[in-house]
Parts: C-alpha cells; structure tokens; sequence
C-alpha cells in the first residue's frame, strides 16, 4: 500500500481538494493525475507515485488540507510493500515556493548592481524574468493586465501552465506595466524576460567615488535639458496601444479550470467560456465539459429555415429566363438589412397608413392632358404620377 500525500504548495497555509480526478477501485498508471489542489496563487494536479488501483479516498472536493495530510491510498501494482510514498517537489512540477523563489531572485540582482558604479533609478524601466516553475517549459494563458495598467506587488502578471499545474506569476514591485514580452499561447520556461514594468519609488544611486563620478556628473549637465524634455514622452509611454493578445480576446482565459479540464476542453473543441460550473468556487470540472457537449448535442439542428423565419428555405431560380441579369455583390450591412427586412417582413402584422395631401393643381394638370392624349388613345389616370414619383424617389435612393 501506498499512501498519496498533499504536497508542499510552498506555504504553509491549507490548500482545497478542487477536484478528485479518481474514483475507489480505479487503476491508474505512474504519473497519472489524482487530484487536483489549490492555493491562493497555484492549482496543482496530483500525480500517482505508482501505478496500481486505488483502495481508498480520504478527501472530498471543497475539503481543505495541509501539506502530508492523507490523499488516497493506492494498491501497488508491482509490490505489496505497506511504506508510505509522499509526492516529492519534483512530481508536483516544482510548484513549492514559486513565487518565493522568483522574488528572491528578483532582489538579487538589484543588491549586486548597487555595489558598482551604476544603479536602478527612481520610475526606470525594469525587465522582469519567468521565475522558477520547476519544469521545462509551460505554456501561457492569461495575460492579466495591459499596458498602462497601474501594477502593485503581488499582483498577478501573468498565469502559466504546465502538464501539471497551473501557476499565477505575480509582481515583484510597484509601477506601470510597459508592456508584455510574450504572448497568449507562447511557451517559456525560466529566466525568459516576459515584462517589462516601469518601477516607482526604486533605490536611488549611491554616494561613493565622490572625485571619479564629478567630473561625469559635469559633463552629463548638458545632457539634462533634453533628459528632461523626454520627460513627458516617457510618461506617455503608457498610453501605447493596448496588447491585443490580454485577456479580452481569449473567451477561455477568465476561467476556473484546471489543466487537466483545459486541455479536454481543447480538445473537445468546447470554449469554456460558454460553459456552467459546477465545482467549488465556480470551478469547471470535466463532468460539466461533457455535459456542456451533450446537450449541444441534443439540441434539434437547423431544418434550412430562411434566415431564421421559420419558414423553408426558396428554392434557386434562374432569373435569366426573363433577360439580361447583372449580379452586384452587397455589403455586409445590406446583407444584414436584407434578412432583417424580410423577417420582419414575414413575421411581423403590418397594418396601412393613409395620409392626405392636397392634389388640387395635379388634379388640374392631369384633366389638362386628357383631350391631348385622348387623340393617341390614352386615358391619363393618377397612377401614372404616382409611379413617375416612385422612379424618382428610387433613383435619388437606390439602395
């Protein structure tokens, strides 16, 4: 027997069963997906430490755990051996501490540099770097700002995810996001710049080397005027477009899902987005996934109704039986205008308005011609008019 232990997130806060992937007598394989777990910053799929059948589940979803409590047990398929097996840092993708160690790494630079000659100046634009997601590469997205976008440390840049697990990458200082220097969908792994945030309040450089920095700081007074005239256009820098790969345009991204459901959703071709959670929190889970494609699937298909009137479809007609046709491709919204006129048109009552207008001289006009036309055999009516006043009215708006 083995036992499958909740790993360590990297805190020692209590984590959340999201999700149980497993059901008491399954088999499963070595590295097979358990469970999934979650933190405030992480949400992590349980590998299996071996392959065999599980015995016995000691959690439930929304149950809230700490780091060596009891997950499962599972049968060994290969030995029988009763030892107890915990999920190491490396099989939880190195989820332990993400954050804290991006941090550190982060200020290590910083102290390094303070020591030389040049220094991280007040409002400069700093370049920040994918911190340590304990695996190979993991794929992003969600970006969770934009340009502009006024950043707090602790605030959530971007989201990453891996096979297993699902990371938030968050600020490491204050300032304004520059701008992003990946993409939705682009695959990093550590150390790749990935943002470049304009950080306030940063530690200005230091006094030393009075007599070797004088005469630079005397040559570089010239230099201050046009410094300070590219003042303005660095705080407009901001107002650059807006990244049009943030999260607006991905419909899946303002999600609660794990990798395990994203990566069915892909291949379902379901958009998330459009799908009802039923997890904890507003989780998706993969139960609702496939109820979300068995009820599309339900739904009756469409019986080739004309423009959504209810009605069957008009058969083609070959128009050029009666002369000469000119086909004359239309705009989208003459399109749009087309179908929505002729729905209305079929669906819609439709009552007659009458007006009255004062015809007294068209009248008079009209009797005028009548012996004039009599001659030619014509008798001159008031539809005559009122069709000559149609053809003007639709050349003056043909369309």
């Amino acid at each position: 027997m083995a036992d499958v232990l909740v790993p360590d997130m990297g805190s020692d806060d209590p984590v959340d069963i999201a999700e149980i992937l497993v059901k008491e007598g399954d088999s499963v394989q070595e590295e097979d997906s358990l469970a999934v777990i979650e933190s405030a910053k992480a949400s992590l799929e349980v590998p299996s430490p071996a392959a065999g059948k599980i015995v016995k589940i000691h959690a439930s979803v929304g149950q809230s755990l700490k780091t060596g409590d009891v997950l499962m047990t599972i049968e060994s398929s290969d030995s029988g051996s009763s030892e107890t097996t915990e999920v190491t840092d490396n099989q939880a993708n190195g989820i332990d501490s993400v954050m804290e160690k991006g941090t550190e790494e982060r200020h290590d630079a910083p102290e390094s540099a303070s020591t030389g000659d040049v220094d991280v100046l007040a409002n400069a634009d700093q370049t920040f770097n994918i911190p340590d997601i304990g695996g190979d590469a993991a794929d992003v997205i969600e970006l969770s700002l934009k340009p502009g976008d006024q950043v707090k440390k602790d605030d959530t840049l971007i989201v990453l995810e891996s096979a297993k697990a699902t990371v938030e990458v968050p600020a490491e200082a204050d300032g304004v996001l520059v701008k992003y220097e990946v993409n939705v969908g682009d695959s990093v792994s550590e150390g790749k710049p990935f943002v470049v945030i304009s950080v306030a309040g940063a530690k200005s450089a230091p006094a030393e080397k009075p007599a070797q920095q004088e005469a630079p700081k005397q040559a570089s007074a010239p230099a201050a005027a046009p410094q300070q005239a590219s003042a303005p256009a660095q705080t407009a820098a901001p107002a650059a477009p807006l990244n049009t790969n943030s999260l607006d345009v991905n419909l899946s991204s303002d999600v609660h899902a794990g990798p395990a459901v994203r990566r069915l959703a892909n291949k379902l071709g379901v958009n998330l987005g459009l799908v009802s959670a039923t997890g904890p929190r507003g989780r998706i889970l993969k139960e609702d996934v496939h109820a979300f494609v068995k009820s599309e699937l339900s739904k009756p298909k469409a019986t080739g109704a004309a423009g959504g009137t209810g009605l069957p479809a008009l058969p083609e007609m070959d128009f050029s039986q009666h002369g000469e046709v000119e086909e004359v491709s239309l705009t989208k919204i003459q399109q749009m205008s087309a179908q929505n006129l002729h729905r209305a048109w079929v669906n819609i009552p439709h009552v007659t308005q009458f007006d009255e207008a004062d015809i007294t001289d068209l009248e008079n006009f009209r009797k005028s011609l009548g012996e004039e036309f009599k001659k030619q055999g014509v008798k001159i009516t008031m539809l005559a008019f009122m069709i000559k006043a149609s053809v003007h009215a639709l050349k003056a708006f043909p369309k």
